[in-house]
């Protein structure tokens, strides 16, 4: 697997796979590391006592409003992502390297999750927030379900050569065939990527606090906030913006 970084408008990475179908043809696609690129650092101040809410205006689907919920017994919500504070309560395992190392990115979507419905939360380091492998992702969905997740979410997407003939899908067709929920962010793009595009999982549009669709996100199943959304990283707390925000909202 080759890795190729690029700065655009958002982070996207070029990732060279061996073909599933040949081992020595080599396909390019384009994978989209989706979230938090428009980030503003606004101190340790908490939002937590705001109340979001949209209304009486839909964008078709459910949309959470920023109150927590409380969890149904028994739901354990997984987040695989590119690593996570160790001081939180949360289950963190790391299944890319072993090295533990906390990423920002992680963090945050376990912060959202952890805000909106506290509980059991299994959190696994799939990437470094560059490398994206495949059957890592796979690996990572087989184990939380194993583990009892009843909910995985993933925000972070891109393009597949063939996404029915990928690892990723055999990850997500293990989780849904073991009767757990599947949520992705949809993209930052305006373009639906996967995993958020296979029709299994649930994708996660981006709303900015007004209700309306964020500029950027892609169209998904449904939609939750995704601008200016605060939560924990690696030191402190962070505004964050994009679809990854909105899918750990729904998750």
């Amino acid at each position: 697997m080759k890795i190729n970084l690029l700065i655009g408008g958002l982070l996207v990475l070029t990732i060279v796979l061996a073909s599933c179908i040949g081992r020595n043809e080599v396909k390019e696609i384009q994978w989209e590391y989706s979230g938090q690129w428009k980030m503003e650092m606004l101190g340790l101040a908490s939002s937590e006592d705001e109340e979001w809410s949209l209304h009486d205006w839909e964008l078709g689907g459910y949309v959470p409003t920023m109150n927590p919920r409380k969890r149904g017994d028994g739901e354990v919500v997984a987040v695989l992502d590119a690593g996570f504070r160790g001081d939180m309560g949360w289950e963190v395992y790391d299944l890319y390297d072993g090295s533990m190392k906390c990423h920002d990115h992680g963090s945050h979507v376990a912060g959202i999750v952890d805000y909106m419905s506290p509980g059991r939360i299994i959190c696994v380091r799939v990437t470094d927030g560059n490398v994206f492998d495949m059957d890592v992702i796979r690996d990572a969905i087989k184990f939380v379900v194993d583990e009892g997740a009843t909910v995985i979410n993933m925000s972070f997407g891109g393009g597949l050569a063939d996404p029915y003939d990928s690892a990723l899908y055999d990850g997500v067709r293990y989780a849904v065939d073991h009767g757990v929920s599947v949520v992705a962010s949809a993209g930052n793009s305006r373009k639906l990527v996967f995993p958020a595009a296979y029709p299994e999982v649930i994708a996660v549009g981006s709303l900015t606090d007004s209700g309306e669709r964020s500029r950027s996100s892609a169209v998904g199943d449904t939609w939750a906030y995704g601008e200016n959304v605060e939560s924990c990283v690696c030191s402190g707390r962070r505004e964050m913006s994009g679809t990854s925000m909105a899918a750990p909202m729904v998750a």
